[in-house]
């Protein structure tokens, strides 16, 4: 049935979104809004750009986190209108499964289903063969007619935001076009300090390790060369991709010693590694590879750095100019 209905044109997404939810065809299905926890008629999705956020119960709050900011960002822009659906996914619904779901949709700022229990198996299998959902989150794009123009635009969300709508594939190869290696790109929107020195062509460098003794050697050599040479520069510690707690001792101890700037933010933080990895599986799907594509080549070379035990250093003045130095030992 779902196969045949996404096949069919349609003038607007009402019958593909009540069949995703609800099947019955005497009652339209009901949705939770988010934000205030009172049900609204999913009428309210009628005719609007939409993403499916799919996911299974374990979904993490940085995910969370950072899709909420990418939809608040969105508001309040008329050329940027979309709404955001959550389809919880699990394999079975038990009354730890329904308190984990109202758990979890608090923390959200978009629409839910309001009994994941009505969802039916034909629909679960569907999201699973057609559209590929495994273990991690997926955001299918519907356009106004139900119509699906992205299967999973997870990666285009997390590297260009709002700026990739209205989420299509087409949209997505046209950025990536226009785009080059540059420090905007690698660091986006993390922290906007970053951003106003990249203008101001400020002497900036970004660092990542997790040897505290290593941090603490380079972040000193760093300063003392930059003071011989009379050069203002700016240091930040991008954080690295190990646990939170180990994660949250290092930034304590680099702001306790003022080494350095840092991410505090610990969602930034995963939040730039997790770019840098969708750059990769974004240019994967365009067909690119690090041999004919710089940015790919370079996102590819930084996750590979933290993947190692020694530290790495980026230096730039401005925009373009980017100096790599990867540590080959630790201090």
């Amino acid at each position: 049935m779902l196969v045949r209905l996404f096949e069919t044109p349609h003038l607007e997404n009402m019958k593909i979104v009540q069949a995703l939810l609800y099947s019955r065809d005497d009652d339209m299905p009901l949705l939770v809004a988010c934000s205030s926890g009172k049900r609204v008629h999913v009428d309210v999705l009628r005719r609007r750009n939409i993403l499916l956020l799919i996911s299974d119960l374990n979904v993490s709050e940085d995910e969370l986190q950072t899709m909420k900011s990418i939809y608040k960002a969105s508001q309040g822009r008329p050329e940027v209108r979309y709404e955001v659906l959550w389809m919880p996914i699990s394999d079975g619904w038990n009354e730890e499964h329904i308190r984990t779901f109202d758990r979890m949709w608090q923390m959200m700022t978009w629409f839910t289903v309001h009994n994941p229990r009505l969802m039916e198996p034909a629909v679960t299998k569907y999201i699973k063969e057609v559209w590929h959902f495994g273990k991690k989150m997926i955001l299918v794009v519907l356009d106004p007619q139900g119509k699906v123009v992205c299967r999973n635009a997870r990666h285009m969300i997390w590297i260009l935001g709002n700026s990739a709508y209205p989420f299509t594939s087409t949209k997505e190869d046209a950025l990536w076009k226009e785009e080059t290696w540059k420090l905007e790109l690698l660091v986006d929107a993390i922290d906007k300090k970053i951003l106003d020195w990249i203008a101001q062509k400020e002497v900036l460098c970004l660092y990542e390790g997790e040897d505290i003794e290593w941090i603490q050697k380079f972040t000193t050599t760093a300063k003392g060369v930059a003071r011989i040479a009379g050069i203002s520069l700016n240091i930040v510690y991008l954080g690295k991709s190990i646990s939170k707690d180990k994660m949250i001792r290092i930034n304590a101890t680099i702001e306790e010693e003022a080494l350095s700037s840092s991410l505090l933010d610990l969602t930034s933080i995963w939040y730039f590694w997790a770019r840098l990895e969708s750059m990769v599986y974004s240019k994967m799907q365009h067909g690119k590879t690090v041999e004919n594509d710089l940015i790919m080549h370079e996102a590819m070379t930084i996750l590979s750095f933290d993947n190692s035990d020694g530290g790495w250093a980026l230096f730039s003045s401005g925009s373009a100019e980017m100096t790599k130095r990867h540590d080959l030992k630790k201090a």
